[in-house]
């Protein structure tokens, strides 16, 4: 692929580099481009190092571990920059899976991690999921931003994943923003975080989707009496299509565009233009609702 129409690349979490991706990646970075790692990613491929200058000194990962039948599974705890952190976080946050130790040279620091008291074993055990951290941070960093480079030293795509912490999204979110810039950023709206937004380029015009259609987990085993099995997996499903007031889409787009039309009624919408953002104010809507942007 050519990697040059990207504002930023990421590697989420396990993304080794060998010689030719590093190649591609270093001319990319040379042209302006960002790159985003995490957890393992940007190590090179067969030996314990970053291939790029991360502005840190890489000291391999986590001793926080529980015993040898889980070598991969540990836990740290996390306190971002306040500017980085959820606005409900004001002390360390507990991280499930192991880090990879760095000290930051001469990046920038996007906060500490706090060890715990000791690793969860027979000789050593605390009777929840995670041992309570030290009071003093570890002397690591939880993750670094350096020239056009941020990296998360978690992998913390899979963390919010796996767990849905809120404070996690906050942290990844607040992180990106700030190291993209204002100017990096082509899209804000108000609609709920489950919704989905896309542009699409056609010719001589952009058309908006906007699609919120929440899901909800069902379904699962159960046991009935007898010991008989019923059911399955839980699945995600959708039984409420709920209206939309007050939706406002603030969208970067070039010059030319010069008016906004609710698709496919064809009626059309008054809009803002402040620098190179455009603002539109929709009318409620269920589900599904377009947007054209002609020339």
């Amino acid at each position: 692929m050519d990697f040059s129409p990207y504002k930023a690349i990421i590697l989420p979490d396990d993304i080794r580099i060998d010689d030719e991706l590093k190649a591609k990646l270093d001319a990319y970075l040379a042209k302006g481009g960002k790159l985003v790692l995490s957890g393992e990613s940007g190590l090179w491929k067969g030996r314990e190092a970053f291939a790029f200058d991360l502005g840190a000194e890489y000291q391999g990962l986590s001793p926080s571990h529980p015993p040898e039948d889980e070598p991969n599974r540990g836990h740290d705890y996390v306190l971002p920059l306040p500017e980085l952190r959820a606005p409900f976080v004001n002390m360390p946050q507990v991280m499930y899976s192991r880090s990879h130790r760095i000290r930051v040279t001469d990046g920038q620091s996007l906060g500490q991690i706090f060890d715990p008291y000791f690793n969860r074993t027979w000789e050593h055990f605390c009777s929840h999921q995670h041992t309570p951290n030290q009071l003093e941070p570890s002397g690591f960093d939880c993750g670094v931003r350096h020239g056009n480079i941020l990296y998360f030293a978690h992998p913390v795509f899979l963390h919010y994943r796996a767990y849905g912490a809120v404070a996690y999204r906050e942290f990844i979110v607040r992180a990106l923003r700030s190291f993209l810039g204002e100017e990096g950023i082509s899209l804000r709206t108000n609609l709920p975080s489950t919704a989905r937004v896309s542009l699409t380029s056609q010719g001589d015009r952009f058309v908006l989707h906007l699609l919120y259609a929440p899901t909800i987990s069902r379904g699962g085993v159960i046991q009935l009496s007898g010991g008989n099995a019923s059911g399955g997996l839980s699945v995600e499903v959708i039984e409420d299509l709920p209206l939309l007031h007050g939706t406002e889409v603030h969208l970067r787009l070039p010059e030319k565009i010069t008016k906004a039309v609710l698709v496919p009624d064809g009626t059309p919408m008054p809009f803002e233009r402040q620098g190179g953002m455009v603002t539109v104010r929709l009318p409620e809507f269920s589900c599904h609702q377009m947007v054209e942007f002609p020339a």
